[in-house]
């Protein structure tokens, strides 16, 4: 099969010769058209000329189709009821492979509607990756297309161990040199090593926490469309207690694909780790509702959302359907909801379960200090809410087994240590500190994003995230043409000398008038300039943003020099910028940073 993903051709939806019906057909068949073009695992066409009634579909689809498949659908009136039947079929050959059948009352159609194209749709797709999968597993690595290792790698990660996720790298990793363009291998890439810095490998845990950011990002460059690539991130930075720049990935996930239900079940458990909890029942129950035929690791998500929405009952119907699935912690949120019932030696014999589980994957066979379970437990979980985290640990305490409450298993970026610098914000000014020399500063954006990237020295942050997620441009054309861009430099240069004096006369009304004015002119003019000065065409979101935060970086470090040169010197030579962005000194620096005005003061270490 060529291509990155299946073909399928969806036939209009057949109907009697009633004009009302007719009209009903029409809308679901333009309904089902526009859902199932949210799936980035399909290639649609609309086969309009068609005849879905004929015996000669492959043959009318043309002979560009081999293996694609074909979607037919009818619609038909009976009484006070509608029946809507869809059949999956392979176009070469015309063989059935998916039948479903929906009856709705007549007067609720339009209410349910959506609700039948978003089932539809999402056990459709599902059914095709199961064919392509099935289709791949029959052939030789050499053979396979990258969609075809894209289904086999996402498969072995389902496995959720390290010799899996090596297995499933080399299938993305091929299915890139067949097509590097291909953004689903990216996320495959970054899913790998989410897999193993989420629950494997504690000593490699910045490492591979690194590469499982920057694999997504770089699938995003090339489909900024694609859901499954805004919630890796969000799962990332949620991870990484990025709480509110994780919202924002997953809240575009969801309105990029409000009906997959894969991105579904997964949102549901982000959610209830964000303290939304009735948003992540929510999406738990939508994701079963649109894919009834689920696989088994939707239970194991969704019990974590039941528990913490205080739905005991329902979160121990879901968490004892997983138990097959490989989540070390799954037998303690068993524990807990038995505990939470009353049932003592239930709750104990599932937390046994949970230490057990714990000693085989993460102690490696040594036997757990006492309370070192539970603490692992919810270090590694970023659960955001205080009162959240204190009804996990009350639920341990029912059982009897108290935590340490010590943090262990992944290692902090606020490590009690002194600093050597000081980078902190301090209203609308900057307060500087380093080589034994202090310096005060107006606030600009730019020292904003280096107080970011000292917070978390050695990890590249994309671009994106330190740019206030630059919003996309929907015009192909230059921002500035050749003379706006001269008019618009001389303005920065006077501003800048404005600047200058209303300093010196301590005019602080004047120079913040000029600050916001010069931000404003530098933003419009990196999005029209790459970074020799030439014009650059407005890109994607991730190359404005790159370009955006590479000036305001730049331009920081330049006011940084001009007061305080050591310190300029240090940053200009430690700091990276592009389209992910570093701190990473060749010498140790300790520094004591805040990022925004309400933050508070955090110590970071570069070895």
């Amino acid at each position: 099969m060529a291509g990155r993903a299946p073909l399928l051709i969806l036939l209009p939806c057949a109907a009697g010769e009633a004009a009302d019906e007719r009209l009903l057909a029409r809308g679901f068949t333009e309904d089902l058209q526009a859902e199932l073009g949210r799936f980035r695992s399909l290639q649609l066409a609309y086969g309009a000329g068609v005849d879905p009634a004929g015996s000669d579909a492959a043959d009318a689809a043309g002979p560009s189709t081999e293996g694609a498949f074909l979607l037919r659908t009818s619609l038909r009136r009976r009484d006070d009821s509608v029946r809507i039947t869809a059949t999956l079929a392979e176009a070469a050959g015309d063989r059935q492979l998916w039948h479903q059948r929906y009856d709705v009352g007549g007067c609720d159609l339009y209410a349910v509607e959506d609700d039948v194209v978003a089932r539809a749709a999402v056990g459709l797709a599902a059914r095709l990756d199961e064919v392509v999968l099935r289709g791949s597993r029959g052939k030789s690595i050499d053979n396979l297309e990258a969609y075809e290792l894209w289904l086999r790698g996402k498969a072995l990660l389902l496995e959720g161990t390290p010799q899996h996720d090596a297995e499933a790298r080399a299938l993305f990793e091929r299915a890139l040199a067949l097509d590097p363009g291909f953004a689903r291998a990216y996320a495959g890439l970054s899913l790998s090593w989410f897999n193993e810095w989420s629950c494997q490998h504690w000593n490699l845990y910045s490492e591979n926490g690194g590469k499982a950011y920057e694999y997504a990002h770089q699938g995003l460059a090339l489909d900024e469309a694609d859901p499954l690539l805004h919630l890796v991130i969000g799962r990332v930075l949620l991870y990484r207690r990025e709480f509110d720049l994780s919202a924002w990935y997953l809240d575009r996930a969801y309105t990029l694909s409000p009906n997959n239900a894969d991105c579904l079940i997964q949102l549901s458990l982000c959610h209830s780790l964000l303290g939304n909890h009735g948003p992540a029942v929510e999406c738990a129950e939508k994701a079963f509702a649109v894919h009834p035929f689920h696989p088994n690791w939707y239970h194991a998500y969704a019990a974590f959302p039941y528990l913490m929405a205080r739905r005991i009952d329902e979160a121990i119907a879901c968490g004892r359907k997983a138990l097959g699935v490989p989540i070390v912690d799954l037998p303690a949120g068993l524990a807990i909801c038995h505990a939470l019932k009353g049932e003592r030696d239930e709750a104990r014999r599932w937390y046994a379960a949970f230490e057990d589980q714990f000693r085989q994957k993460i102690t490696g066979g040594r036997e757990p200090r006492p309370g070192e379970a539970i603490e692992w437990l919810l270090d590694i979980n970023p659960v955001r809410r205080a009162e959240d985290v204190a009804f996990i640990r009350d639920g341990f305490d029912r059982i009897g087994f108290a935590s340490a409450r010590t943090a262990r298993g992944r290692p902090s970026s606020a490590a009690a240590e002194p600093s050597d610098g000081i980078f902190v914000r301090e209203g609308d000014s900057w307060s500087l500190h380093f080589a034994g020399r202090t310096v005060v500063l107006p606030h600009m954006k730019g020292l904003g994003d280096l107080a970011t990237l000292l917070q978390r020295p050695g990890d590249s942050i994309h671009c994106f995230d330190l740019s206030e997620h630059v919003a996309e441009s929907g015009g192909p054309d230059p921002v500035l043409d050749g003379k706006a861009r001269r008019a618009c430099q001389e303005r920065i240069r006077d501003l800048q000398e404005e600047l200058a004096d209303a300093e010196d006369a301590n005019d602080l009304g004047r120079a913040e008038r000029a600050r916001a004015e010069m931000d404003r002119l530098l933003e419009t003019l990196s999005g029209a300039l790459g970074l020799g000065g030439r014009a650059r065409r407005l890109g994607s979101m991730a190359e404005r943003a790159r370009t955006t935060v590479t000036w305001r970086i730049r331009y920081a470090i330049r006011r940084i020099e001009a007061v305080h040169e050591p310190l300029g010197r240090h940053l200009r030579k430690s700091v990276r910028t592009g389209l992910f962005c570093a701190y990473d000194p060749e010498t140790r620096v300790g520094w004591r940073t805040v990022a925004g005005q309400a933050a508070a003061g955090s110590i970071s270490k570069a070895g």
